[in-house]
């Protein structure tokens, strides 16, 4: 489940040569799994991983590292927003940020400060992995999760377990 995660992962977010994977996550948390070393696994792509997230060191290590490809859960990207603005905000080698969740009236804003080209979200749970993704090279609506991804079955069933329709209410149920 984990390496299909970390494949469809690198798929998505178009992990090509010469990128540089970072994390700042703790190695208890999933994501630091998924979207960083196993991802690096699959693709070949350095890891760089750094013991915890400073707002105030964050982008001085992503130079260092030379990393064109980041993951930020929770509010870390919204502390990165928060920071007081620096002249070379815009002086790194990010490519792509995966930033989950990230909200909507913000995405376009941190691209611009921070000079990415490419603000990522999803959703996903440790048990099941990734089950959406927001894919680069596509324009996505505010909020929107992204797609299913291969290799998982979702599927939104109402109490009694039946299958229910698009804008019904249910329960999304999810296999890997």
């Amino acid at each position: 489940v984990w390496l299909q995660a970390a494949l469809n992962g690198a798929r998505a977010e178009g992990v090509r040569a010469g990128d540089v994977l970072s994390s700042c996550l703790p190695t208890y948390q999933s994501a630091a799994w998924v979207e960083n070393v196993f991802r690096a696994r699959v693709t070949g792509a350095p890891c760089a991983m750094d013991p915890r997230f400073s707002a105030s060191e964050f982008w001085e290590r992503c130079r260092f590292y030379g990393a064109t490809m980041t993951f930020t859960l929770g509010a870390m990207h919204i502390f990165l927003w928060q920071a007081p603005e620096r002249p070379d905000d815009a002086d790194n080698p990010v490519r792509v940020a995966s930033a989950i969740p990230m909200p909507a009236v913000l995405e376009e804003p941190f691209k611009k400060r921070f000079g990415i080209e490419t603000v990522l979200g999803g959703y996903g749970q440790s048990e099941a992995m990734s089950l959406f993704s927001r894919g680069a090279g596509r324009a996505w609506k505010p909020n929107c999760l992204g797609l299913p991804q291969p290799g998982v079955e979702l599927t939104l069933l109402d109490d009694e377990d039946r299958e229910v329709g698009p804008g019904e209410t249910g329960e999304l149920c999810v296999r890997p």
